[in-house]
Parts: structure tokens; C-alpha cells; sequence
């Protein structure tokens, strides 16, 4: 309380008396009472400014604020020209953090000529708090004029040294500070929080030490101390990570989902014995030390046990850090909490634990992004309320254009997986979109159309033609061919239209070709043009060509297109779209991960993608006859789906070799999506496009389980990994719909199965391949020929397998090495025994009749790129010849009639032998088209 007046210099009156007693109960923390005789006294006459003045301190210290500023307004109106009374407001509302209004009435306070030291230090922590450094300082400064040793002001004045990033000064007043009062414990803090802004953390450490060596004790210099360890160990952390990632040519983003998933699997590499890995290495092993002493300290956070975890992790000590991630677990089970651990469990080759988590972030995660998705589906701006149409169209894949048979419909069969789950995400976050698929629109009145929707394809081969035509060179022909494709697909009346390029070219056509159209689109509507989905070795050809292209999309296009259409649609700037990135004024990237919605395929036009065909073949049985006109006329449509997003596995030659499966369906939501589908579209059955089924022995079963408890009638195929399966297994798996499996030997020699880090054996591959077949499943297998190193002795033992086994294998699928981006192989050559890498395109150098080859090489100690080349080649011709177990069959081709023979039949027998009796057929019709004319 104030300047207290004796009540016996009163005479001992009532109001003195009651004064004194609030003083009394205010020593004893009776604050009520107090005010009450306080109150009381103001009605027996005492002095009420002084009063009122103490009333609005015991409210203060209950923490009443509003009470206490109506007591001291009270004052203030009794007496205008007590500066004390605007100097405690100013307090009081600094306390509530009304920090402009407290500088208002500290100012006013200095104006009626309350000067103290005590005014302005409060004065420059209020100003330092706005941001107003420069006001701060000088605040500070006249107190020091009044008194050079004031505490507070040299205190305050280090901090506003330390935003300065003056961290010379601001340790120098602090040290100061700290020699006039050694025992404040926030002094030590201070100077500790300037050493950590200049990130000597060695410094920060030691002098909170110091502070806890010279007696002082309180919670939050401990707390200090256990963050200063932990800001150590998340810098090494951080450090160690970047320098991985960059070593393995990935995006680092510290703004990411934490730094340790934003370089995703990187730990595949641990034991690399390179010089900046053993630099990383000493800086794992550093933020460990650190981290384990702020945990030895007390620090129970979340943050700290994830940060923990994840340094063991990438260490590769996984049983250390899924201890951690189960102590952050406890804490807060967050979305990054459960990833790390399935990631973890999943590094232990503990699957299904590891997927019970990734189910639990899958959630979380959906949860999070729909909420962000529709506080930005709200953001508004000057085009409300007016319609927006946006359309999406597939171009075609413009394969092998020149000698392309009317008859090879193939990959026009399938379902577009992409633009339908883009077209859903699209839908579900409130947007008006159509799809289109000018893919089999082309190739369906190609084959089966009057002459006049046909188009030729042939042109787009012309390419430098068609890319004076996209840069605005006037060329009749192409712009009647356009005209003719627009009566295909409705491009009038859209404010966006979207075009999606297949990601795997075999030539530059489909890219041209969607140069060509997206000029025709632009000069004649005018709309936004967004294109995406192609392979990135592509961007320098669209980025040369694209005046009419808008913006391009790299990688998964649901994020980005969803932000930059909202903006679109909004009048918003796109600079404001949170987590949308803009390169060059046109590359548009989200490096968010979209768990993938179940695929909408309204709008396409279904009926083209069923089978149709008009093979005959006179040279065989009625029955025969009898099945191909029935399959002709069939409809039969199968439907793509994905259910996995990565490969736990690390295969030398994969594209995902660094990566782990971060996304997977649980059996309950897979069979949820296919029933969805199935019941939607009336489709046969499911070409599923995993890594693998049987991505544990359970997973499998469980979704099996499933579909037979569900009653989903269905076929599907899949690719499978020679292990996890049994025979029980295998024969579940054909009840529940399965009639074709692929499976991914590579090689018949184990030291080559070594070299590419398969782990599997070719003993087991046999068991497998053998109870495949009982069961009474298709069995496909794929061969890699010319593998880096690989010798005639490796090569005869893969010829070996397929003759071992050659009865148990009803398709061979024989393909050429190439070298992938983003394989180890390719990040790593040496250690692989590769050198002399070069791109094929830039370097001249043919890769022959090699599809999807974009890299040539030279092996350490062996072949040169084009002696290599040769024995790829001869290597695969081998195979053929060997194995005779191919198809005359386009590839999805072959998937339908498979389909179509198990709907049929059941019984993989009869399926065996039709199958075999049309192949025989077509090879003879074949051969004798190929017979010359007499």
C-alpha cells in the first residue's frame, strides 16, 4: 500500500482506525476484508484518492485488473494532476497486455511530472514489447542518466541490443547487470538467450551454469537450461539432416513437417562411408548427447522425445527411437508422433505395427487438411458469388505413333487413375469440374468411328512443326486437326482448364501435342491453362514452348491446383496461398503429402473403356471362335487403384530406394473404395498398381478377410515380393478374387539379388511360384536384363530359373536396365561399380530401341556405354527366345482377356488352355500377314 497516515496523529478517529485495520488484513492476505474497510473509511470521511489508490494495488495483487483500473480511474478523476495514479494504470494495463494504452498513461504520467528511473524502465519494456526498439532505447538510457547502475534499464537494454543483433553490447550490459545484482536469476537467462542468438550454445550452457554454481535456484533458470540443451542438439539435428538431403539431391525445408521427414528416409544411407557422412554422423551423435541431458534435466516435451527419436532414427538405432517417439507419444499423440513411429517399427521390419500408426496419421493428418482446406475455400475476395468451371482433360499417349496399328488399343483401356482422384479432391473441396479423357476418345473412334472423327496421329511426330505452331507459326493443317479433336471435348465457357500429360513418355509426341493444343485453347477462349503430370527431364521442353501455359505443376497436383484455383476463383493473390510455392513466375509445387481420395469417374465417357473388339481368327476350333466373339462383345471394364504410397523396401535400381511407405490403405478402407466403385461404375474387376499385396503375411489375409466377409464380387491382380506368402494364403487369395499376381525376381543369381538388395532367394521365389499356381492364380514374373556388373555365369542363372520353373510361370515380363532418377544406383554409382554417367539426350549418344532410357553409362573395370548397350539388348532377345511365355496381346489388352477368361471359367486350368489356344491363334494370323504377297 501507499504512504500509510498513523491514525493516532488523527486522534485516533473511526477512519483512521478503520485504515489501519486494511492494513493489517492486507499483511495477512485478507485482501476482501481489506477493501471492505477501506470502503468503509471512505464513508467516514478518510482521504479518498489516497483510498481508492490503495484499493486498486490489493485488487491489483488478486489479480483483478478491471477492478483495480476502475479504483485508480476513481483517483484519477479526484486528482488530475497525481502522475502516481496514471504510472500504476500504465502497470496495470502492461500486466493485461494492453501495451499501447499502458504507454499512453506512463506518457501521461512523465507529463504531470512523475519522473522516476522505475517510469521509464517500465517505458522501455512496454516499447520493446511493440517492436519499437528505437523508443526502447532511449527509455532505457534516461533511466541509466538518473542512475547509471539501474538494473532494469541495462537488463532491458541488452534486449534491445540482442534484436538489434548487436550481441557484443547486449552481453556487455547484461554482464554488467548481472555484477550489480548476482543473485537475479533472469539476468543469467537474458545473457544465455543472447548466446543462443548468435547459436554458441556452449556459452548459453555455461553461463546458466555459472548462475546455478553461485547458489541461485529457481524453475526457470532450470527451465533455461533445459532449453538451451535442446536448442543445441535440434541446431546439430538440423545440421546433420541438411547436409544429408543435400548429399542425396533432396529438398531440405526447415518450414516443412519437421526437418526429419521433409528429408524422408535418408537414413537408408547410414552407412555410407563418405566424409560428409561421417560429419553428419558426429552431429547426430552430438544432438543426441544433447537432447538426452534436456531429458535428463526434466524437460518432458513432446518436441524433445520426437527430436530424440528421430536422431536415433537416422542413426539407425530404431529400437532407441521408438523408445523416444513412445515417451512423445504419451505426451501428445500428434500426427508427426505416429509417423515417426510407424516409420521407426517399420525400419525394425515390424509391418504391421508400423501401419497401425500410418492408418492413425492418415486420419489425424485427413482431419487437418480438411479443416485447412476449407478455411481457405472461405477466403474471399472481389469475385465472390460468381460461377467458376474449371475442366481437366487427359491428352492421349501418343505410343510408338508412326507404326502404331488401328488395332492396338492398350493403354487407352485403363481407367484414368489421375485426373479421376485430382477431378475428386477437386469436387470434395467445393469446386465445379469436369473431366475428360481425349486418351481414349482418340483411340476408341480411331478403331471404331466413321473416317471422318478419325484423327491422324502421325503429324505429332513432325515435331518442330508442331512447335513453330505452339510458338504461333500459322499452320492450316494443325489448326484443323485442333478443330476436329474440340469436337471430341467441350472447351468453351471454362475459366480454367487443367491438361494432364501421361508421366511415362515414350516419345516427345504426347508433349508436343499438348503445346499444340493448349495454343488452340488459349487463342481461342482465353482461359487459365495449368498443365502437369508429365516426367520432369520434360520441363525444359514445355518451359521453352509454353506461351500459352499458364503455370505448370510439378509433382502431385491436387495441393497446388486446389490453392491456386481458389485463388483464381476468389480475386486473391496467389502469393498468400499458404505452403504454395511459385518458381520462375510459373512452376507451381505443394510439397504437402494428399492421402489419395477414392476415384471419381463421373464424366468420363465409361462405355469407350469397355472391351471392344473385332478379333476373328479362322484357323481354330468353334470353341475358340466361340470365346473371342464373346470377348469382343464382353464389356468388360476393370478400374485402376492405388493403396500404397512408397516401398519399405530399398532396391538398388528402384526409383524408391531412399524412400519408406508413408501412405497404405487399411484392408477395411480399400475394400470400402473398391465396393464404392464397383457399385458406381459396374466394373469387372481392379488392376491394382502396388509395390506389393503382400506387404506383410497379414495385411494380405486381413484384406482377403475382407472382401470374402463383404461379399464384394471381384477379380483383381497385383504385383507381390517373393516372400510373405504361403500356400493357405495363396489359396484365400484366389477366393477372394485374385487371378494374377506379378512377381519381381529380377535376377536368378544371388549374388546379383545381393548386389541390388533384394533379400529374397530363389529357392523361396520357386515354393512361391509353385503354390501360385495350385492355387490357381496366373503367375507373371519380371527379369531385369544387363544388370550393372552382371556376368554370362549370372545371366545363365536367371535363363536357369525360367527353365525350372517354366511351368509354373504363365507370362514372362523381360525388361532392359536403365537406370532410374532418384535410385541408388544413380546417386551412387561408384559404389556400385557404375562411372561416366551422361544424359542420352544431351550427349548424342542413341540408346537404340530403348524405351524410357535417358541415362548411359560406363561400368567400373567392365563394358563401355555402348558395348553395354548391346549386351542389354542381346540379353533380352535371350530371354525371349528362352522363355517363349509372351503375348501377341497388347499389355492391358492381355489384362482384359485374362479378366474375361476367369469370369468365364474359375478354373485357372481351362483358363490355361483357352488362353494358350488364342495366343496360338493370333501367332498364326500374325505370321501369316507377315507372309509376302504371291
Amino acid at each position: 500500500m501507499g504512504k500509510r497516515v498513523n491514525s493516532r496523529e488523527k486522534g485516533g478517529d473511526i477512519p483512521g482506525r478503520l485504515f489501519d485495520s486494511a492494513c493489517e488484513l492486507e499483511k495477512k492476505g485478507k485482501y476482501s476484508e481489506a477493501v471492505k474497510e477501506l470502503e468503509e473509511a471512505i464513508c467516514e470521511g478518510f482521504d479518498e484518492v489516497h483510498a481508492r489508490k490503495d484499493m486498486g494495488r490489493i485488487y491489483r495483487k488478486m489479480g483483478m485488473a478491471d477492478m483495480a483500473i476502475s479504483e485508480f480511474e476513481k483517483a484519477a478523476k479526484l486528482d488530475r494532476s497525481d502522475g502516481e495514479i496514471l504510472a500504476e494504470l500504465g502497470r496495470i494495463h502492461e500486466g493485461a497486455n494492453r501495451l499501447r494504452l499502458a504507454a499512453e498513461k506512463l506518457e501521461d504520467a512523465l507529463e504531470k511530472g512523475y519522473v522516476s528511473e522505475d517510469v521509464h524502465t517500465d517505458l522501455g519494456r512496454i516499447y520493446s514489447g511493440l517492436g519499437m526498439d528505437d523508443r526502447a532505447f532511449e527509455e532505457f538510457e534516461k533511466a541509466r542518466s538518473m542512475n547509471p547502475d539501474n538494473e532494469k534499464a541495462l537488463a532491458g537494454l541488452g534486449r534491445v541490443y540482442r534484436h538489434r543483433k548487436d550481441i557484443d553490447s547486449a552481453e556487455n550490459v547484461l554482464r554488467k547487470a548481472i555484477g550489480l545484482n548476482p543473485g537475479n536469476s533472469r539476468l543469467y537467462e537474458a545473457l544465455s538467450e543472447v548466446y543462443k542468438e548468435k547459436k554458441d550454445y556452449e556459452s548459453a550452457i555455461k553461463v546458466l551454469k555459472e548462475a546455478a554454481g553461485s547458489g541461485i535456484s529457481s524453475g526457470s533458470l532450470q527451465k533455461c537450461l533445459r532449453l538451451a540443451y535442446y536448442d543445441k542438439g535440434r541446431s546439430h539435428y538440423r545440421k546433420a539432416l541438411k547436409n544429408r538431403a543435400e548429399l542425396l539431391g533432396m529438398e531440405y525445408d526447415e518450414k516443412g513437417i519437421d526437418a526429419d521427414v521433409a528429408a524422408g528416409g535418408i537414413y537408408a544411407c547410414r552407412n555410407e562411408d563418405e566424409e560428409d557422412y561421417a560429419i553428419s554422423a558426429a552431429e547426430f551423435r552430438q544432438a543426441a548427447s544433447d537432447f538426452s541431458e534436456a531429458a535428463r534435466l526434466g524437460m518432458e516435451d513432446e518436441r524433445l522425445f520426437r527430436d530424440l527419436g528421430g536422431v536415433y532414427y537416422y542413426m539407425g538405432d530404431y529400437g532407441s527411437a521408438v523408445r523416444e517417439f513412445r515417451k512423445a507419444e504419451k505426451i501428445e499423440p500428434s500426427k508427426h508422433v505416429l509417423m515417426r513411429l510407424g516409420l521407426a517399427y517399420q525400419a525394425q521390419g515390424r509391418y504391421d505395427l508400423s501401419f497401425e500408426y500410418i492408418y492413425r496419421f492418415i486420419e489425424l493428418d485427413s482431419k487437418d487438411a480438411a479443416r485447412e482446406n476449407l478455411g481457405i475455400s472461405q477466403m474471399r475476395g472481389p469475385k465472390e458469388g460468381e460461377r467458376f468451371r474449371v475442366k481437366i482433360i487427359r491428352v492421349p499417349d501418343l505410343i510408338d505413333v508412326a507404326d502404331e496399328g488401328d488395332d492396338r488399343l492398350d493403354y487407352s483401356m485403363l481407367l484414368p487413375l489421375s485426373i479421376s482422384q485430382i477431378t475428386s479432391y477437386l469436387r470434395k473441396n467445393g469446386f465445379d469440374i469436369d473431366q475428360d479423357d481425349l486418351h481414349i476418345r482418340v483411340n476408341y473412334d480411331n478403331r471404331f468411328g466413321p473416317s471422318v472423327d478419325r484423327i491422324g496421329k502421325e503429324i505429332f511426330c513432325e515435331t518442330q512443326r508442331i512447335l513453330d505452331y505452339a510458338n504461333g507459326a500459322q499452320d492450316p493443317a494443325v489448326n484443323s486437326l485442333m478443330e476436329r479433336l474440340e469436337k471430341k471435348t467441350e472447351l468453351k465457357g471454362y475459366d480454367a482448364i487443367l491438361i494432364s500429360i501421361p508421366y511415362e513418355l515414350h516419345t516427345e509426341a504426347s508433349i508436343v501435342f499438348a503445346l499444340a493444343f493448349t495454343r488452340y485453347i488459349k487463342d481461342k477462349y482465353n482461359p487459365l491453362i495449368i498443365v502437369g503430370g508429365f516426367d520432369p527431364y520434360m520441363y525444359p521442353l514445355i518451359l521453352a514452348n509454353s506461351g500459352s501455359i499458364d503455370y505448370i505443376v510439378k509433382g502431385a497436383g491436387e495441393k497446388p491446383l486446389f490453392k491456386m484455383l481458389t485463388a483464381l476463383r476468389s480475386g486473391i493473390d496467389i502469393s498468400g496461398m499458404p505452403g504454395l510455392k511459385i518458381e520462375d513466375g510459373k512452376l507451381l509445387n505443394d510439397p504437402g503429402e494428399v492421402f489419395p481420395e477414392v476415384p471419381d469417374f463421373t464424366g468420363l465417357p465409361i462405355d469407350k473403356y469397355r472391351y471392344r473388339h473385332n478379333r476373328e481368327y479362322g484357323n481354330t476350333d468353334e470353341e475358340t471362335k466361340q470365346v473371342l466373339r464373346d470377348f469382343n462383345e464382353s464389356g468388360i471394364l476393370i478400374a485402376p487403384l492405388i493403396m500404397q504410397q512408397g516401398c519399405p523396401h530399398s532396391c538398388v535400381f528402384c526409383a524408391s530406394s531412399f524412400g519408406r511407405l508413408t501412405q497404405i490403405f487399411s484392408p477395411g478402407r480399400a475394400v470400402d473404395y473398391m465396393k464404392e466403385i464397383k457399385d458406381r461404375y459396374d466394373v469387372t474387376g481392379f488392376f491394382l498398381m502396388n509395390k506389393m499385396i503382400n506387404i506383410s503375411r497379414k495385411y494380405v489375409n486381413e484384406f482377403c478377410d475382407r472382401i470374402i466377409d463383404s461379399g464384394l464380387k471381384v477379380l483383381w491382380s497385383d504385383c507381390a515380393r517373393g516372400d510373405n506368402l504361403d500356400r493357405r494364403t495363396l489359396i484365400k487369395m484366389r477366393k477372394a478374387g485374385c487371378v494374377s499376381l506379378v512377381y519381381g525376381l529380377e535376377t536368378g543369381s544371388p549374388r546379383m539379388l545381393r548386389y541390388i538388395d533384394k533379400r529374397i532367394s530363389p529357392a523361396g521365389l520357386e515354393k512361391i511360384l509353385r503354390w501360385t499356381d495350385e492355387a490357381g492364380i496366373w503367375t507373371r514374373l519380371e527379369i531385369i536384363c544387363g544388370l550393372p556388373g552382371e556376368t554370362e555365369e549370372d545371366f545363365r542363372l536367371s535363363l536357369d530359373f525360367i527353365s525350372r520353373n517354366r511351368k509354373y510361370i504363365n507370362r514372362i515380363y523381360n525388361n532392359k536396365f536403365f537406370l532410374r532418377e532418384g535410385s541408388k544406383l544413380i546417386k551412387y554409382p561408384a559404389k556400385y561399380g557404375i562411372e561416366n554417367i551422361f544424359r542420352c539426350e544431351d550427349s548424342g549418344r542413341a540408346g537404340g530401341d530403348m524405351k524410357y532410357l535417358n541415362y548411359g553409362f560406363d561400368e567400373v573395370g567392365g563394358l563401355k556405354w555402348e558395348d553395354k548397350m548391346a549386351q542389354i539388348t542381346g540379353r533380352y532377345r535371350r530371354v525371349v527366345e528362352a522363355a517363349r511365355l509372351g503375348s501377341e496381346f497388347p499389355d492391358y489388352e492381355d489384362v482384359y482377356f485374362l479378366y474375361y477368361l476367369y469370369s468365364r471359367y474359375g478354373d485357372k486350368s481351362k483358363v490355361v488352355e483357352m488362353y494358350d489356344k488364342v495366343v496360338e491363334a493370333m501367332s498364326a494370323a500374325a505370321a501369316r500377314a507377315d507372309e509376302p504377297r504371291r
